[in-house]
């Protein structure tokens, strides 16, 4: 049985006439239920030994660095991560689906990355490469369009009594790359939605983004209850390893990976799980913003 939660409003009742129509006949209340939650991962697995073992290769090679890494990544609390990238994965280790229609042992499915084969930070020669900015958002759209796409499909089948034709609102989130038209015309255009669907992005809001989306499409719902919302998240987070010793950016690059996630809401009433609120409060003093370091290709580079 698919999950199903209750998205909570937190905003006052407005009144409203009795004798209103449309959507002011309905008060700023209306809950709005999630239906789906649907996670896509790149096939491409690499566990934390090995991946240590590729940072020891990238940015290791003094003494203070390789003592970090060992220390972090058997901390980190993770046995596996994915990547669209192969350049993690041992030779001969796994890096494509199995055979049972793409999915793990716990059913999430596994997409095949559109390129195979490592490079991007080591090359066949052992080199070590710092690609720049152009570089890994290139990558970035033509690996993230097909999870985007995958992702809304698996949670739109995952919701009883919802096709395409009934999806009203796109909403796709992003921080870790961008393309024009985006990702939300992807989902438009390989779901086979209407025409008139509306379309958003929300991008560079970090890793809560998931709540700005929850939060849009509850008002979405509140606005018109018959609304059913799409919503598509997807990160590659491998693509931006920084070759930096510094420790926040060894613990940034052991911890993080790649995926997608779909969902669906809608005012539908059906049986359904109570959620916490999706309020989040705002740091007005953040330590430092989030930023991407544009650097040229520099093959050999440490």
């Amino acid at each position: 049985m698919p999950l199903r939660y209750v998205v909570r409003t937190h905003r006052p009742t407005a009144s409203r006439p009795s004798d209103a129509r449309g959507p002011l006949a309905y008060a700023t209340h209306v809950p709005a239920y999630l239906h789906s939650i649907a996670p896509v991962v790149p096939a491409p697995t690499v566990d934390q030994g090995s991946a240590q073992a590729a940072m020891e290769g990238i940015v290791g090679g003094d003494r203070r660095t390789d003592k970090l890494l060992r220390r972090i990544y058997p901390s980190s609390g993770i046995d596996t991560r994915h990547s669209v990238l192969e350049d993690f994965v041992p030779r001969g280790g796994e890096t494509t689906p199995p055979a049972d229609e793409g999915r793990d042992a716990h059913g999430v499915r596994r997409l095949p990355p559109t390129q195979s084969g490592p490079g991007f930070f080591v090359t066949d020669a052992g080199d070590v490469r710092d690609p720049g900015t152009k570089e890994r958002n290139a990558r970035y759209r033509s690996e993230a369009g097909p999870l985007f796409v995958t992702a809304a499909r698996d949670a739109l089948e995952a919701t009883p009594d919802v096709g395409p034709d009934d999806v009203t609102h796109v909403v796709t989130v992003s921080c870790t790359g961008f393309y024009a038209p985006g990702p939300d015309l992807d989902v438009v255009h390989g779901l086979g939605l209407r025409g008139g669907t509306e379309r958003y992005h929300l991008g560079f809001m970090g890793c809560y983004a998931a709540f700005p989306a929850l939060r849009m499409a509850r008002a979405f719902v509140e606005a018109d209850p018959d609304a059913v919302v799409l919503i598509a998240w997807a990160e590659l987070c491998t693509l931006h390893l920084q070759h930096d010793r510094d420790p926040d950016a060894l613990v940034s690059a052991s911890v993080f990976a790649d995926g997608a996630v779909g969902a669906v809401v809608s005012g539908g009433r059906r049986p359904v799980r109570r959620c916490a609120s999706t309020r989040s409060p705002t740091a007005w003093r953040p330590r430092a913003p989030t930023t991407w370091r544009g650097r040229s290709a520099t093959p050999g580079s440490r």
